[in-house]
């Protein structure tokens, strides 16, 4: 709880955004000043009991809201059945708490990221196109709409090579225009 300890000591950060990422076998906590985006500290977790200990502890009333990015987390055995007995046990915990919590897809994440990142603003209604390269090669292609609650997911296509991504949508869609 050492690490936990800083959080106290940065009396700068009235409120905070706290996203736990997990991978495999081990996750992450990084928390975030919500005013100023700044990093305020990221450490492992090696235990779903260090998410008791931060609810206990008082630095839960500055969390603002958590963010879970879990859905490839495994190894929640033996306390829990599989991953959905295990998010839902940590939302349980937070909602008891009345921290406002939300669970998000590697692909969600990166999605949000990298609309960030290119400072993009849309409009209602607006459709925005992502191409995304895979690390086998392949290639995602993927429309989100833009509603008042944000973006929703429209299509999203899996290429295996450039190739295809070429033959079967910029062919298809210029002979259909011919």
């Amino acid at each position: 709880m050492e690490k936990l300890d800083k959080l106290f000591i940065n009396k700068k950060a009235k409120s905070c955004l706290a996203f736990f990422e997990g991978n495999n076998t081990a996750f992450s906590l990084t928390v975030f000043d919500d005013k100023t985006d700044e990093v305020i500290i990221k450490f492992s977790i090696d235990s779903f009991n260090i998410i008791e200990e931060i609810i206990k502890s008082t630095v839960i009333s500055k969390f603002k809201a958590v963010i879970f990015d879990v859905f490839n987390y495994e190894s929640f055995a033996p306390l829990f059945q599989s991953n959905h007995e295990f998010c839902q046990a940590i939302k349980e915990k937070f909602t008891k708490a009345e921290i406002p919590t939300f669970f998000i897809t590697s692909d969600d994440w990166l999605t949000t990221k990298a609309l960030v990142f290119a400072n993009y603003r849309s409009k209602r209604n607006d459709i925005v196109s992502m191409v995304k390269a895979l690390g086998d090669g392949g290639i995602v292609v993927q429309d989100f709409k833009y509603t008042p609650d944000g973006y929703i997911k429209l299509t999203r296509h899996v290429f295996k090579t450039v190739k295809s991504l070429i033959n079967d949508v910029f062919i298809t869609k210029f002979v259909q225009l011919v």
